[in-house]
């Protein structure tokens, strides 16, 4: 099969080393150029998708990042372009043919963020589409809600190095406890390529993809960082629940297609990660100096910590 792979962060680049593992004829495109991986420098704009067309793939995958919270805040345009008006361009560009595209649990639950509502928007789109009963006229679009990603490709964009940065620059790092499901990319770009004939004939729209049980972001941080041999001096505490992502994620543990086994754990799948980020940290650390433990400022030093990437 031929497959288009939009987006070259760390699910695009996964899946693009998984299914050309299998055979298949894959292409990656990126937003910038990066030697690695025959990618091919694109952007979405006015004839963005036209450009796609001349590959002529049987299988789409929208796996651009639509950034942080904050960023959606920020820029509410941009990333309605990315979740909604991009997704709609390739359904209606590739019709016979199938659009994958990828969710989070952002779009359930109260909507207390532009990003959760462009999440919710693409959610409405994918449902719209797989109405149509002509599949001469639009793609099969099918939507992987997946967990919180991390992976080696781009770790910068992650929530573990971003933990560590807020470690290295405060003594007192204060956390939500909003339950979450970190998932590696290249676990979800496995089990998408095993599965990938009868994910892409079942009927179903809407799949969950993650590792078994939660873990808060506070427990995360402690997961990461309380080993022995770790010399970071930091104090860190709950700072309740951040009302502007889910209380607790709504995925459910699961495979692409049912299997009589359970899916690995979040902290069986993050042990060889753990290692890989933690040698990132003498890095990191060089460009963000780790501050002095003043004990008379502990109570003053709350910072907050980056909203994390989808």
């Amino acid at each position: 099969m031929k497959h288009i792979i939009l987006g070259a962060g760390n699910l695009g680049i996964d899946l693009y080393l998984k299914l050309e593992e299998l055979g298949h004829d894959v292409t990656l495109f990126c937003s910038k150029k990066i030697e690695v991986f025959n990618c091919i420098e694109w952007s979405y704009g006015l004839y963005g998708v036209d450009m796609l067309k001349d590959y002529s793939p049987d299988v789409v995958w929208n796996c651009i990042g639509c950034g942080s919270v904050q960023e959606a805040n920020d820029s509410m345009s941009a990333q309605f372009s990315l979740c909604v008006g991009l997704t709609q361009k390739l359904v209606v560009s590739f019709p016979g043919k199938f659009v994958i595209t990828f969710g989070s649990n952002y779009a359930t639950g109260t909507i207390d963020s532009l990003y959760a509502l462009n999440k919710k928007f693409q959610d409405d789109l994918v449902s719209y589409y797989d109405k149509f009963k002509n599949r001469e006229q639009v793609a099969t679009v099918k939507c992987i809600e997946i967990g919180n990603l991390y992976g080696r490709h781009r770790p910068e964009g992650t929530l573990p190095y971003k933990l560590l940065k807020s470690f290295l620059k405060s003594s007192i790092v204060e956390l939500p406890e909003n339950l979450i499901c970190p998932t590696p990319s290249d676990w979800v770009a496995s089990e998408i390529a095993r599965d990938l004939m009868p994910f892409l004939c079942s009927e179903m729209v809407f799949f969950h993809l993650a590792p078994k049980d939660k873990v808060s972001i506070l427990d995360f941080a402690r997961n990461l960082l309380e080993d022995p041999g770790c010399e970071l001096s930091r104090i860190y505490r709950s700072k309740g629940i951040n009302s502007y992502v889910p209380m607790v994620t709504n995925i459910e543990r699961s495979h692409i297609v049912p299997h009589q086994f359970m899916p690995p754990t979040w902290s069986d799948l993050f042990k060889p990660y753990k290692k890989f980020y933690r040698d990132l940290f003498e890095n990191v650390s060089q460009e963000f100096p780790q501050c002095p433990v003043d004990q008379e400022s502990l109570q003053s030093q709350l910072p907050q910590l980056s909203q994390q990437s989808d």
